[in-house]
């Protein structure tokens, strides 16, 4: 009689579970677990628990299209594969953490500053540490992150020389090649030093990309003053004649400047002289505008204060009108 009253929950248990519309969240469910994974980067710190779990939601769609067969099964083994793969890439990301950033910070160097052959490697050992993560063999993958971790750093050394080193490497070449030790020693020893810094950084802390950056700018705007200096420096040398128009070139500049706030310069003083009377004009106009603007502050608060009292005289206006209109209407 037990047996019998066992049995009897027993199949009205499976007959409700085998009725219930679960099939469609499951599908969800499957569908939400596999989208968490791809987030948490699953498909590169847990590629193969991730192929399962996408490979096991194509064949239960297949088969929920079909309509042949449970798609419960497979709905399962994708949504168990996906979360296996999110809790593998949510412990990858943890314990390597360093070997992550240096991988995503030779990703954002580009293609055209990495060299093949690192590139090659680099992939073919992070291959090897997340193959060994991903089957539990932790140990191995330590062994192997460190093998990595020291090619991807080599990676982004390269990188970093061709991308912040190699541009002002460029310009003081072509700097060198116009003499600019002889025409603008300043501008071509801080290009040189900047460059120096660069490669220092460099060496130290690859991963420095922000400072890198903006040394390597420094550093070719050093430059280019440099060969500037030395193409003037050298066609006057060449060709003394051109030193008139250069100046004349250089003081119809500085006149336009001057005309545009009332001055009218002397193009035989010097140069020195010259600017001093054009910051003496741009301090003249600027405290012209600064009083005319206090002034115009001034005024307004003027305006403002009749107009308050214009308002308070029309509100007693108003007041008085309605008490002679409560007298007539009484």
């Amino acid at each position: 009689m037990l047996f019998r009253t066992f049995l009897a929950v027993f199949l009205s248990i499976s007959v409700i579970a085998l009725s219930s519309p679960v099939q469609a969240e499951s599908l969800d469910e499957a569908k939400a677990a596999i989208a968490e994974a791809a987030a948490l980067r699953a498909p590169e710190f847990s590629p193969k628990h991730f192929s399962k779990a996408t490979d096991a939601l194509a064949r239960a769609e297949k088969t929920l299209d079909s309509g042949r067969g449970p798609a419960e099964p497979l709905l399962n083994e994708a949504a168990t594969q996906a979360r296996k793969a999110s809790e593998l890439s949510q412990r990858f990301t943890r314990t390597f953490s360093s070997l992550v950033e240096s991988r995503d910070r030779l990703k954002l160097a580009g293609d055209d500053y990495i060299r093949d052959d690192l590139e090659k490697r680099s992939v073919k050992e992070f291959t090897l540490v997340v193959s060994a993560a991903e089957s539990g063999k932790l140990d191995k993958a330590r062994k192997e992150a460190k093998n990595a971790l020291r090619t991807f750093r080599a990676a982004l050394s390269v990188a970093a020389r061709e991308q912040f080193v190699h541009p002002i490497s460029k310009t003081v070449a072509l700097a060198r090649k116009l003499k600019a030790r002889k025409h603008a020693p300043n501008a071509f020893n801080s290009a040189l030093q900047t460059k120096l810094k660069v490669e220092r950084l460099i060496k130290l802390n690859p991963d420095a990309q922000s400072k890198a950056y903006s040394l390597s700018r420094q550093g070719q705007q050093s430059g280019n003053h440099a060969i500037r200096i030395s193409r003037l420096g050298l066609q006057f040398s060449h060709h003394p004649e051109t030193l008139e128009s250069w100046i004349d070139a250089s003081d119809a500049r500085t006149a336009i400047l001057a005309g545009a706030i009332g001055l009218q310069l002397d193009p035989s003083q010097s140069p020195e002289v010259q600017l001093e009377q054009l910051k003496q004009g741009i301090e003249d106009m600027k405290a012209e505008h600064i009083a005319q603007i206090n002034d115009a502050e001034k005024q307004i608060h003027a305006l403002s204060e009749k107009l308050t009292k214009y308002e308070g005289e029309l509100s007693g206006l108003a007041e008085v009108r309605r008490k002679l209109q409560l007298k007539r209407e009484a």
